[in-house]
């Protein structure tokens, strides 16, 4: 309703990308907490942040201290990501040819 989106198709396209970007950061927050530092746990047991918070802030502060680090993570982040949009591709093409 706040989007003031009429058009139907449209409302789908920014499904899409909230649901790529929310992947995006949850990934990010999972790969920090176990490759370089684990994500803090409280004394009632649960976790300091959510991976996507973690991921969301990794992400803001690359954006706006970029380095070559940063760089680095980020360019093999969307290559690993690229690629398997190209194997899904694929696999749905392929599956269509053998339906249809």
């Amino acid at each position: 309703e706040n989007t003031h989106l009429k058009s139907s198709e449209k409302i789908k396209k920014l499904i899409v990308f909230v649901s790529i970007a929310v992947g995006i950061c949850t990934n990010i927050g999972k790969h920090h907490h176990k490759k370089v530092k684990k994500i803090r746990i409280k004394k009632h047991g649960y976790k300091s942040n959510s991976f996507f918070r973690k991921g969301l802030d990794i992400l803001r502060e690359g954006f706006r201290n970029i380095n070559q680090g940063f760089i680095k993570i980020w360019d093999e982040f969307l290559n690993k990501f690229t690629r398997w949009i190209q194997i899904q591709l694929f696999h749905y093409q392929y599956v269509t040819k053998i339906i249809g």
